[in-house]
């Protein structure tokens, strides 16, 4: 990826590198005691009261013993439950929050002396003992929770992610305000992860200034959200308005760092409040802004479905934890998942990448929060409002979802995503009916109605012969057309804004018509191969009349030996039915067709004075169609005119024989011979032609008696 691409994600890359190697020199960096300490909250309440040891290098103090005071050489320090808030943002008041630093800074400076005293209690109400520790000059690796290294993956995450879409689209303002939320997030992450994973405490005034990035980064996050949906999908205002945000909220932020705001609520969770609620009217506008434009509908959807499924899944979680105590307590770090969780769909909408299939994952996703937030609000109000325990609301609860949910969503699913959809079987006899019908013309406007009843697109039109012809149907211009191949006798056709503009068109849908587009290329063959076999037989009963019937009535004009004239008529009847037996698709019985064969022959030989010797060993008889009785009729007619007429025989001998599932016929004469096949005017091709057309073979050799030998043979299906 050459160029500005290749440069932003290198970019990208280091910038991550570079924060985390630096976020995890500073946490290893600080003193430690070797010790875990782990809040003590009793069961049921909802602080904590102390804090305990979690694990210690030596065993002792054991592991859940009250940790009570801190005392060093010159200084020494009460414990308390605050000292290992993750985050400082509990506090309400700023007058506790630089109280909470000064505890810090007391600690930290405790912390850089050689040993540490800790006293502690195994229970409450216990003896009071001591154990001093060797402070180590830093942290081994080892120590570090898996929370950090979390918390590292969120925010480089998010830079990465940002930095893609930016580096894919680096002309529109939606990413870049996309690359702004990467830049800003991983500054809230890295920083949560230097302080909340602290063993006890950091210098107060860095723990201060960290915080006042995390917060920062918080803030500027929420400004970027607010310009994605201002310039995506469409700018609601001009560019320039977009320096009102920073004008508003980094004053706001400067009030919170110097503590002019009153208190916590307005210098920290008011802006954050504001900018998400704003976040959520600029998205509402934008819904209304994009209506009749599919592709802004499908980016839109999953900015907003993002957004609420991130600050959904956490409000859920704290309800979930706070309410009615259906999961522990979420530590900070894996909160931030969530808003990975948004800020990875915010990148799909402002990307754009392959949105008309994830217009239909956005659905699911949907129906899904949908599920869980029905399964939590009957849940509660089971619990709350009737005060039933916690299995039995849970399985009332499953049972009343598992009954109306499931037929509900399934109701949805076809109204937003299969609505109006036909199947393949539905689908094939409007197929064959255009395929077989009678022209050109026809056929394409029977085609183009069929796709606008199934996508209803604002536009239908054949594509033109410029370019490659597509192979296969094409998803455009990100869900907005479908590019249909040539097929069946229709030509290449592309259809734009799905049901007039309210949808993209899905990968679904080009698969759908991928299987529309292969059943009338089958569908074509069948009507090639009936066309192809009604033009053939058309020929075959046109050369029929015209070599056997007509060349019969030509010399009919011109003999008068009434005899003969009557032999001729004779067999030109006995043609002719065979050619309507042949066209009707009605065989003889294979008795019955030899018995004709063989009167007809015995009359010809006596009319010309030759002895004929009709020989047959067929048994059972063969079930012989109707085409292969003419044919094999024609052809033995053809020879024995041949004989009769022009080689001279006196004898004649016919003998039919089945062996191995073929049949054979051998005319043998004792006449003056004549040359192989190719003799003009002997008919000997035609015999030849009919043999092939049945699979067969004709071939001629010199007899024993000096004439001519003709064998016919025919393969007979099994």
């Amino acid at each position: 990826m050459p160029g500005t691409p290749r440069r932003i994600l290198l970019a990208a890359v280091a910038l991550v590198l570079a924060a985390c190697i630096a976020v995890t020199w500073f946490v290893l960096s600080t003193p430690s005691l070797g010790l875990q300490f782990v809040p003590d909250t009793p069961e049921g309440a909802k602080t904590t009261h102390h804090l305990r040891v979690g694990r210690s290098p030596d065993g002792s103090p054991p592991a859940g013993a009250i940790a009570l005071r801190l005392q060093g050489r010159n200084d020494g320090l009460d414990l308390q439950a605050s000292d290992l808030i993750e985050e400082p943002d509990f506090f309400d008041q700023y007058a506790e929050m630089d109280g909470f630093f000064a505890r810090q800074s007391r600690l930290a400076a405790l912390l850089t002396e050689p040993t540490l005293t800790l006293h502690w209690q195994a229970t409450a109400g216990a003896p009071v003992q001591a154990t001093t520790f060797a402070v180590a000059p830093q942290r081994s690796p080892g120590s570090l929770p898996l929370v950090f290294w979390f918390q590292l993956f969120a925010g480089s995450a998010s830079l990465l992610i940002g930095a893609w879409v930016v580096a894919l689209r680096p002309g529109d303002w939606g990413p870049r305000m996309l690359a702004l939320c990467g830049l800003m997030f991983p500054l809230s992450t890295y920083t949560a992860a230097a302080y909340s994973v602290r063993e006890l405490a950091i210098d107060g005034t860095v723990f201060r200034w960290l915080s006042t990035l995390n917060h920062t980064g918080a803030l500027m996050f929420g400004c970027g959200l607010v310009a994605i949906f201002l310039t995506h999908p469409r700018p609601l205002v001009r560019l320039r308005w977009l320096w009102l945000l920073p004008a508003v909220f980094i004053p706001w932020q400067l009030a919170d760092t110097f503590r002019w705001a009153a208190d916590q609520d307005w210098g920290a969770r008011i802006p954050i409040l504001t900018e998400m609620l704003l976040a959520i009217a600029l998205a509402a506008v934008q819904w209304r802004r994009s209506r009749g434009r599919p592709a802004e509908r499908a980016a839109l959807r999953w900015l907003a479905l993002s957004t609420l499924a991130g600050s959904g899944l956490f409000v859920l979680m704290v309800v979930s934890v706070n309410v009615f105590g259906l999961f522990p307590p979420l530590e900070q770090g894996y909160a931030f998942g969530f808003f990975l969780i948004m800020f990875f769909g915010l990148a799909l909408g402002v990307g754009r990448y392959r949105l008309f299939d994830l217009d239909e994952w956005a659905y699911r996703v949907l129906l899904w929060a949908l599920g869980v937030a029905l399964v939590v609000l009957v849940d509660a109000l089971l619990v709350l409002w009737l005060r039933w325990n916690a299995t039995l609301s849970l399985g009332t609860t499953l049972l009343v979802c598992g009954a109306l949910y499931l037929p509900v969503r399934q109701w949805l699913w076809g109204r937003l995503v299969e609505r109006g959809s036909a199947s393949v079987e539905q689908m094939m006899p409007e197929l064959v009916r255009i395929a077989f019908s009678a022209s050109a013309d026809e056929r394409e406007r029977l085609w183009a109605a069929a796709l606008q009843r199934l996508f209803n697109p604002m536009q239908s039109v054949p594509v033109g012969a410029d370019g490659p012809a597509p192979t296969r149907p094409a998803i455009l211009d990100d869900g907005l057309a479908l590019q249909l191949p040539a097929c069946g006798g229709v030509g290449a056709r592309l259809l734009r804004y799905r049901d007039h503009g309210k949808r993209l068109f899905s990968g679904r849908d080009a698969e759908f018509t991928a299987s529309l587009c292969q059943l009338m290329d089958q569908a074509a063959e069948g009507r090639d191969a009936h066309e192809r076999g009604i033009h053939d037989e058309r020929l075959r009963v046109a050369r029929d009349m015209h070599d056997d019937i007509g060349a019969k009535l030509l010399t009919l004009l011109h003999i008068d030996d009434p005899q003969r004239q009557k032999l001729l008529l004779r067999e030109a009847m006995t043609q002719l039915r065979s050619i309507v037996r042949g066209l009707a698709g009605q065989a003889q019985p294979f008795d019955d067709f030899m018995a004709d064969l063989r009167h007809v022959a015995m009359e010809r030989a006596q009319a010309n004075g030759v002895r004929l010797d009709w020989h047959s060993d067929i048994a059972p008889p063969p079930d012989l169609g109707a085409r292969h009785q003419h044919q094999l009729r024609t052809a033995l007619s053809e020879a024995l005119s041949n004989a009769l007429r022009h080689a001279g025989a006196t004898h004649l001998q016919v003998q039919w024989h089945l062996a191995s599932g073929t049949l054979s016929v051998t005319v043998t004469d004792d006449g003056t011979g004549m040359r192989e096949a190719g003799s003009a005017g002997l008919g000997l091709e035609s015999i030849r032609t009919r043999m092939e057309e049945l699979g067969g073979t004709a071939r001629w050799s010199a007899s024993a008696s000096g004439g001519t030998a003709l064998s016919l043979t025919l393969p007979l299906a099994v």
